[in-house]
């Protein structure tokens, strides 16, 4: 992935982080639109989008997340995977980073309030994403 890619889809995470936590939702249109381009400018990369879908579903039927916006940015991330490896530490920042953004957020809000989970997946972006381009 080259830095302008980089830099958008990391701005589309910042303006759905905060759609997430301002209305709890976001609109399917742009996050359909965002899985559809990083498909688009990586289609080579296909594989990791549908193992990212696997990943992502079995997330979704235990209930780690609830929505179908997680769901779409995991595949969004998936299709600018080009590398096993990068995939695998995706899947486990995913895990580390939910179960202590979860902790964290049920710790701060008591009653049974939804997560905005989408946050755990800048981070997660972020976290993968960077040590490309340092290296």
């Amino acid at each position: 992935m080259i830095l302008i890619e980089f830099i958008i889809f990391g701005i589309a995470l910042i303006i759905f982080t905060i759609f997430d936590f301002k209305i709890n939702a976001v609109p399917s249109v742009f996050l359909t639109a965002s899985l559809l381009i990083a498909l688009a400018i990586n289609p080579s990369n296909l594989v990791f989008g549908v193992l990212a879908l696997l990943f992502g579903l079995l997330l979704y039927e235990f209930g780690y997340f609830s929505g179908m916006a997680d769901l779409k940015i995991t595949v969004m991330i998936g299709f600018l995977i080009s590398n096993i490896y990068v995939l695998f530490a995706f899947f486990l920042a995913i895990m580390i980073y939910g179960i202590l953004f979860k902790l964290i957020y049920k710790q701060k809000y008591k009653e049974k309030k939804e997560c905005p989970f989408i946050l755990v997946f800048l981070l997660t972006y972020l976290t993968i994403f960077i040590p490309t381009y340092i290296i």
